[in-house]
């Protein structure tokens, strides 16, 4: 970017310990990720809306009013 641009979009500190930083011997495999969604008390407890649901639009609740004379909008982005 410095060269093509003349700017730097990352601090230099942080792309000197970058380029400082080197491979670990024993890398860590397998990291911890959790799909909320397995877990049916967490989906329930974040609300999650499955895209299963018949008319879900009617149920997500985004906090926007809906306009008048835009509901086929407003059920457009609410599908998204």
């Amino acid at each position: 970017m410095k060269n093509n641009f003349g700017f730097i979009h990352n601090d230099p500190d942080t792309i000197t310990l970058l380029d400082q930083s080197m491979v670990p011997k024993k890398a860590m495999q397998g990291s911890p990720w959790y799909q909320i969604l397995s877990n049916r008390k967490y989906s329930n407890l974040f609300y999650y809306v499955g895209a299963f649901l018949a008319e879900r639009e009617k149920i997500i609740d985004d906090g926007f009013a809906p306009d008048e004379g835009h509901e086929e909008l407003d059920k457009k982005i609410k599908c998204e």
